[in-house]
């Protein structure tokens, strides 16, 4: 905030409301695009409006005072570029006034300039603006606060701020519905249709932008004051490409805001086409010290498993730990399921053949709405409510899951229809389909599926917990793990209900449903259930005992992380011998983890420890999060446990879910689609934060968008003036150089 900045408010608000005036007078619409700089600067173009509509502005006597006095001083009151001179009439000198107040070196127009002897010109004193003097003396910040209120508290109650709110609700409402922010114009004209006044300024899709940068300041400057007031935090980040294959890296943040967890959305950063990990190393870290960020308050860095990110060598991880040596690491758990599930289904025949019979059965049904409705009435004959069948997703296994689920609740109902298309139409793939439903081990296995994937289901539904805490996890996946190797892998396969579902459905003869008039290309297998049981038992066995190995092999035993459960009151002994001794090594563990992270090196950690644990045992029944809570903001526990306090925030805020990037990614997806991929880095960051965040349009949050937008278009117009005046003295001095006679001789 410059001195010069005020001026040029003072001035230019008053011109701009009587020149508004005057147009809305005359039937005109004022609209200006910056980025075109057709119609030039919005005030200046006012001013030239003025002069030609004016009647009572004589061109004559400006041209006679072009080399007098008053020539100097109507500049000065009607160009608005001109709005820091002063002329004294008594001395006959003219000021700067940016110069007086806030001068460094003497200059002729701070003392006062005497008129030259061919008499004033307007160069004159456009070039003092592109002057090193002038500049320096722009560079001089207001030291009193004074200036920057009587600024904002002007520009709050001037006119245009209603008309400017009004254009900011609208324009924040097409980015909650993610609509294109070209249809702003569109949608200012249907509000003002309803007898609603928008003004006649700022409409373009320019000034549209603007209000979007204007939005997105007063959330981004919360969320990163907020981030910056923790204590501690852990980093969420994931890589990824939009449709215009541009990299970004998505940046989140968990954190502890008071007695509420918070995950916030921080950075969507433009990677330029590099995604190793020394440069997103470098790129987190230019973030953190651009905003001020303690880089040593990151507790845990949540990401995907590849290489570049938790790599053991050259990771993301490993970079991060030489700034920051109490950094923990932690992989997308979703992603680990998936993974683990995906190496062990792909490996056995009977499931390969499964899946493909899934794909045939989703095409021929999905890419014809004649063959869709034709199962659909098929649903209305047998009186049973239609189910939507899903696509299978190889990575998704809660997609999967749902696929088989609505292909054994319309099993039969896929016999009878396969049934009559193979016969009614001759349709060759549809008796192909027919053929592999109708065999009574791909019927047992894909009952026996749906059995399977409803556990892992859970297991991937618990894991998309938004405040998913890494202390919570390795017991779920070994309760998953006892689960599976209870059922499947005893001497005796335990089969569930789905399973025996399907028995009951192939004794009941659903699977003897032929065509009429002819035979199928293969032979039909008429096989008891109790051999199709036990040909399908040694395929199953062998899965499930492939997902516990790679599910032990995915969730590997993290000490630090586990040594976080002795704070839970129901895990403390009730003998007291026992807990003399409880949570001693997991202590000693976390002391020499996060030794300089803590205050004192952790010295007192055991100490407190030894006390503290009575403390908990007597809080028994109470969960691990409300007991961490209390630890890290009640005052009499931060005061007599401070380590304690600070590793309980780090227990709060490790986090393990890939919900958050998960859903910024699609939104990405939403906003830059392939009508509107010209979005730049810094547009759909400022978009995507808006989208996520949703702020509500109250007046207080538009009231600090709009004295967000009124900064920043002063800021704007004082260099379109100084661009200006760096054109004029290009100018002057070209045309200098050419009416020097010497000049091309020298």
């Amino acid at each position: 905030m410059h001195r010069s900045i005020l001026e040029l408010f003072h001035r230019n608000t008053t011109r701009s409301h009587e020149n508004a005036e005057g147009d809305c007078a005359n039937g005109h619409e004022i609209d200006e695009d910056d980025d075109k700089d057709k119609s030039g600067d919005n005030y200046a173009s006012c001013f030239d409006d003025e002069l030609k509509e004016g009647s009572n502005f004589d061109y004559g006597t400006m041209k006679r005072c072009k080399g007098s006095n008053c020539g100097l001083k109507s500049w000065i009151q009607m160009d608005p570029r001109l709005f820091c001179f002063l002329y004294d009439e008594q001395q006959n000198k003219c000021y700067c006034k940016v110069c007086v107040d806030n001068s460094i070196t003497d200059t002729e127009w701070t003392s006062g300039r005497s008129p030259p002897q061919g008499g004033w010109k307007k160069d004159y004193l456009l070039r003092h603006l592109a002057s090193r003097e002038h500049l320096q003396a722009l560079s001089v910040p207001i030291s009193a606060a004074n200036w920057e209120k009587a600024l904002f508290t002007d520009a709050l109650n001037s006119e245009t701020k209603d008309d400017v709110v009004h254009l900011l609700r609208n324009v924040l409402w097409l980015i909650k519905e993610q609509l294109p922010i070209s249809k702003a114009k569109s949608l200012h004209r249907l509000i003002e249709s309803h007898g609603v006044s928008l003004g006649r300024r700022h409409r373009s899709k320019n000034y549209s932008w603007q209000f979007v940068a204007a939005l997105n300041e007063p959330v981004e400057a919360e969320n990163l004051l907020a981030l910056k007031q923790a204590r501690v935090h852990s980093l969420i980040v994931d890589e990824s490409s939009d449709i215009a294959t541009e990299k970004h890296l998505m940046m989140y943040t968990k954190y502890l805001a008071k007695t509420e967890l918070q995950v916030k959305f921080i950075k969507l950063l433009y990677l330029d086409g590099k995604s190793d990990a020394v440069s997103l190393y470098k790129s987190i870290k230019k973030f953190y010290v651009e905003h001020q960020i303690c880089l040593q308050s990151m507790a845990m860095i949540t990401t995907n498993g590849s290489a570049i990110m938790m790599g053991s060598k050259g990771g993301l991880h490993v970079k991060l730990k030489v700034d920051i040596p109490w950094l923990l690491g932690q992989h997308f758990v979703v992603h680990s399921e998936a993974l683990a599930i995906k190496d062990s289904y792909n490996e056995i025949a009977l499931f390969q053949e499964i899946d493909g019979c899934f794909k045939a059965i989703y095409s021929y049904i999905s890419r014809s709405t004649v063959k869709h409705s034709g199962l659909e009435e098929i649903f209305h004959v047998l009186e049973t409510s239609t189910i939507k069948l899903a696509k299978a997703c190889h990575f998704k296994w809660i997609n999967r899951g749902r696929a088989i689920q609505a292909i054994c609740k319309s099993y039969q109902t896929l016999i009878i229809y396969f049934s009559d298309m193979s016969y009614n139409d001759h349709d060759i793939t549809a008796e192909s389909i027919l053929i592999k439903l109708q065999q009574p081990r791909i019927l047992l296995a894909i009952f026996f599926l749906r059995d399977l994937l409803h556990h892992l289901d859970n297991l991937s539904i618990f894991f998309q917990e938004r405040f998913l805490n890494p202390v919570r996890i390795p017991e779920r996946v070994q309760s998953t793990i006892s689960l599976l190797e209870c059922k499947y892998l005893g001497n005796n396969i335990l089969w569930e209900s789905s399973f025996l579902l399907g028995i009951q459905l192939l004794e009941s003869g659903a699977l003897s449903r032929l065509p009429m008039a002819r035979k199928p290309h293969g032979p039909i297998l008429h096989k008891t259930a109790a051999k199709a049981t036990d040909e399908i038992a040694d395929s199953v066995k062998t899965l499930v005992r492939n997902i516990v190995d790679s599910l032990k092999e995915k969730f590997p035993d993290n000490a630090i992380i586990r040594a976080f459960r002795i704070l839970d009151p129901d895990r403390i002994p009730s003998d007291p011998e026992k807990l003399a001794q409880y949570g001693n090594s997991e202590t000693a563990a976390l002391q020499n983890h996060f030794s300089d992270f803590l205050s004192c090196d952790g010295k007192d950690l055991v100490a407190e420890w030894d006390q503290m644990k009575y403390l908990i045992a007597s809080r028994k029944g109470e969960s691990l999060d409300e007991i961490c809570i209390d630890l890290a903001h009640s005052d009499m526990w931060r005061k007599e446990y401070p380590n304690f306090s600070i590793l309980s925030e780090v227990c709060m805020v490790m986090s393990a879910s890939t919900t958050e990037p998960d859903r910024g990614f699609t939104s990405v997806n939403l906003i830059k689609n392939k009508y509107r991929n010209l979005l730049t880095s810094d547009q759909l960051d400022q978009l995507l934060r808006l989208c996520l965040e949703k702020p509500e349009d109250a007046q207080d949050y538009l009231d600090a968008a709009y004295a967000a937008w009124l900064q920043a278009e002063q800021w704007r117009l004082l260099l379109k003036e100084w661009r200006r005046g760096e054109e004029s003295k290009t100018e002057s001095d070209s045309t200098e150089s050419d009416l020097d006679p010497l000049s091309d001789s020298e």
